[in-house]
């Protein structure tokens, strides 16, 4: 969430690698999950709480630093006019 915040308040449009990073992350978290003492069943309180929650924050983070970025690059693209070749 901070990541796309960053990325929001500075402007900076569509940074591919923070966005490689956002996708790769709930990925990351699949193997964190399995290495919970006591091997959690898949729909526990451990899940609910913790793990689909967070995955939830982080596909919501990457789809609005997205948004966010394509934002910022039309508004790129339209102060700097038509291209001349």
């Amino acid at each position: 969430m901070v990541g796309a915040e960053v990325l929001h308040r500075a402007g900076l449009g569509l940074v591919r690698p923070a966005l490689g990073w956002m996708a790769a992350t709930p990925f990351a978290l699949v193997g964190l999950r399995n290495a919970a003492p006591g091997a959690p069943p898949i729909g526990s309180l451990f899940d609910h709480i913790a793990f689909f929650s967070a995955e939830a924050i982080i596909a919501a983070s990457l789809a609005a630093a997205v948004i966010t970025g394509i934002r910022v690059e039309r508004r790129k693209r339209t102060r700097a006019g038509p291209e001349v070749p």
